[in-house]
């Protein structure tokens, strides 16, 4: 209904322009006190937190990576230079968060401190694309606390997300997004995505070649050298690759960590 409002078309979930909500229903909880506010106030307020998340992310990045001044300007940068960070602000996307618990598990993994980095890990949840990498890591490298944590705050998630759509709500979320894995919808077409998905899907190869690829990509990742600096920038690098559906503005956010 809103997306028929806002475009002046009858598309319904059934058309190819329909624009399908990938996120689990627990995140659109964060946006009801949103609604308290008009349209135009609560995209303005979406801006503000936005730029709060990105300066938080970038703060972190130059404390815990014991960044000099010279290295703080080539940070600043290289992320006010992404043209990805503009088209943030300018859809009130999300992404922001999802670069912020990168950080946050990635830092906190430098440090040692597993259960935390674990439970950050876990609230990636919000993007599931993003989520099996690190389960997979955390279990090759033996890393059980941060496992432990990451599944038990991605459950709580869950829980939480089936209980707001019941279980009609959660086979209709399984049925879209089997859709959207074959590019059934136009606003979500693989071939826009920097991801193995997209190759598969420009070349016709179908699923199984792309699995095949991503098991390649864990291969690889579970053979590197374990706890270097490197290896956090392989699974960043991982989990672009094999993710289903990955915006281009995610990927580029991420790769500002590496």
């Amino acid at each position: 209904e809103l997306q028929k409002a806002a475009t002046g078309l009858d598309i319904s979930g059934k058309d190819i322009d329909f624009l399908p909500y990938p996120y689990p229903p627990v995140v659109a909880l964060a946006f009801v006190p949103l609604t308290v506010f008009g349209y135009r106030t609560a995209y303005v307020l979406m801006i503000l937190i936005n730029s709060l998340v990105l300066g938080a992310s970038l703060w972190l990045l130059s404390r815990r990576f014991n960044l000099d001044q010279a290295q703080n300007q080539v940070l600043a940068l290289c992320t006010t230079a992404l043209l990805s960070v503009y088209a943030v602000f300018l859809q009130g996307q999300v992404s922001f968060f999802v670069l912020l618990l990168y950080v946050l598990v990635v830092t906190n993994l430098q440090l040692g401190r597993d259960r935390a980095a674990g439970a950050w890990a876990g609230l990636l949840a919000l993007k599931p694309t993003c989520l099996p990498v690190w389960l997979f890591w955390f279990a090759i490298r033996r890393r059980w606390g941060a496992l432990a944590s990451a599944l038990a705050v991605s459950a709580t998630m869950a829980v939480i997300s089936i209980g707001l759509v019941g279980v009609d709500g959660v086979a209709g979320y399984s049925r879209m997004s089997e859709k959207m894995i074959r590019g059934e919808f136009r606003t979500v077409l693989p071939t826009d995505m920097p991801t193995l998905k997209a190759v598969a899907y420009f070349f016709g190869l179908g699923n199984l070649a792309w699995l095949g690829a991503c098991a390649a990509v864990l291969g690889v990742l579970a053979w590197a050298k374990s706890s270097s600096d490197r290896e956090y920038c392989s699974i960043i690098v991982a989990a672009i690759l094999i993710a289903p559906h990955m915006h281009p503005q995610e990927m580029v956010l991420l790769l500002i960590i590496v």
